[in-house]
């Protein structure tokens, strides 16, 4: 019995990290609202989709690479509808993607556009994604 109660607080303690990690990483990107989309940007002034979600998850200390190829490696295939704070939503085929956003975990995502526009949040009502990934 002091074995399950000893997994369930270690079970627990991953939790509470990751759960802290997602929050750390949604406050990162957060914290670009407003900044201008430029291409192949990853900071500190402007971005990109996959710069903001480079730098975003740098902050809280992971490292997920730079394009959006690289970063649907990041984690497991979920429903957008099951997106989490911190998770990853995508747009194009899985190989193939072409955008990349941080889900809120409340219907919205925050991403880098488009050139002309800036890090913002976004619905998935107007922008519906094609997967997601838990991180």
């Amino acid at each position: 019995m002091n074995d399950s109660k000893e997994k369930k607080e270690a079970l627990q303690k991953t939790l509470t990290q990751q759960t802290g990690t997602k929050a750390a990483i949604v406050e990162a990107a957060k914290s670009h609202l407003g900044k201008p989309y430029v291409y192949g940007a990853a900071g500190p002034d402007t971005f990109d989709c996959s710069g903001l979600v480079q730098v975003a998850f740098a902050s809280a200390g992971r490292s997920i690479g730079r394009t959006t190829i690289d970063q649907e490696s990041a984690g497991i295939p979920i429903p957008v509808s099951e997106a989490q704070a911190g998770d990853l939503v995508f747009w194009g085929s899985a190989g193939g993607t072409h955008h990349v956003g941080i889900s809120l975990g409340d219907n919205t995502f925050i991403h880098a556009p488009v050139p002309g526009d800036v890090v913002k949040i976004t619905s998935v009502a107007d922008y519906s994604p094609d997967f997601a990934l838990r991180v």
